[in-house]
């Protein structure tokens, strides 16, 4: 949660994967293929955390959080793509 003037404002996970897509594009200088593979990873995060009854936003994410998550997608996907997707949400 940040202030901007007297308000206070709440970011919600559209508008952090938007922002994450523009700083891969802007600073970052990524192709749009290895940038969609970030946006991809870190919407996997963000469905995970609506699932959970607390719904975590991306300011609220715990370590304990993300340890939860790459447990759950273990059965999901193999161990390269678990190490891809970590790296992905390292750079989020």
């Amino acid at each position: 949660m940040g202030t901007y003037g007297t308000y206070i404002y709440r970011m919600d996970w559209h508008s952090a994967i938007q922002g994450f897509k523009q700083y891969l594009l802007l600073e970052k200088a990524l192709s749009s293929h290895s940038i969609q593979a970030y946006i991809s990873d870190v919407e996997k995060l963000s469905l995970y955390a609506a699932q959970q009854p607390a719904r975590p936003s991306p300011e609220k994410m715990k370590i304990s959080d993300v340890e939860h998550f790459l447990a759950w997608i273990q059965d999901f996907v193999g161990e390269r793509s678990q190490a891809r997707i970590l790296s992905g949400i390292k750079a989020f």
